[in-house]
This record gives C-alpha cells, sequence and structure tokens, in this order.
C-alpha cells in the first residue's frame, strides 16, 4: 500500500478523468535502504495529504515501475528497469512522453516542477516512475 499525495491543483481533475498515469517520486528509502514501490501494489491518490483539506483523488494498482535519474543541461534522462541495471538514456520523444503521461505540457514544465520540489539536479538522485 502506498500513499501518493498531490499539491498540484490541476492533478486534482486529471486524476480521476485518467489523463494523469503516472507519477515520478523521489526513491523512497526504509531504514536508509531503497523501498521503491512495486508492480501490483496498491496505490492510494491524494490531493492535500496531511491536511485539513485532504481528498481522496481514487485508488489504482501499479502496473509499471522503472528508475529515473534526470539532467537540466541537454535536458536529457537516463533510464533503468531496476537499481541494478544499466542506464540508458532516454530519447528525446519518450521524454516528451514522460512528462504528458504525468500532466505536464512540456519537458520544461516538468523539469522545473521537480528542481522546485526536490532541488537542482544533475543526475545525483533517482526517483521512481511510477505508473498505474
Amino acid at each position: 500500500m502506498a500513499l501518493l499525495g498531490y499539491t498540484i491543483p490541476h492533478f486534482k481533475q486529471s486524476i480521476p478523468n485518467g489523463t494523469k498515469t503516472q507519477t515520478i517520486r523521489k526513491l523512497r528509502k526504509l531504514k536508509g535502504k531503497p523501498h521503491p514501490i512495486k508492480l501490483g501494489e496498491r496505490l492510494y491518490h491524494y490531493f492535500g495529504l496531511r491536511t485539513k483539506h485532504c481528498e481522496k483523488l481514487g485508488e489504482s494498482i501499479c502496473n509499471e515501475t522503472f528508475f529515473i535519474r534526470f539532467y537540466r543541461s541537454g535536458c536529457h534522462v537516463d533510464w533503468f528497469r531496476n537499481l541494478n541495471s544499466p542506464c540508458m538514456v532516454m530519447r528525446d520523444e519518450e521524454i516528451v512522453k514522460l512528462a504528458h503521461r504525468d500532466g505536464f505540457n512540456t519537458v520544461d514544465e516538468l523539469f522545473t516542477v521537480l528542481e522546485r520540489m526536490h532541488g537542482s539536479q544533475n543526475g545525483s538522485q533517482v526517483f521512481q516512475v511510477i505508473r498505474w
């Protein structure tokens, strides 16, 4: 079971109506070790989680997951299926699809939000892409 909280207002509609079918999250850790969301895990989506205005947006099942590192310079993304596999560079059209599936209009918009939430990136952090 994974609680996924959202704060961007337009996600409040795009999750229930099915236009947002993935989320990109900083890799979770449990007792200092990576603890990624797994295939088949139930996902609970909330807007304003841990606030008095919390609203449940729906439930889903994780049907795909992989890991990425993103680099603002050159706007490129390395991706890998599991934490021990070699990295591959994501093609430009795949990066555009990644941004759209996550509910953003452009790759720049996606990168800006990730930087605002997690600081400037240069491949230093691993993120998990979670799809339902």
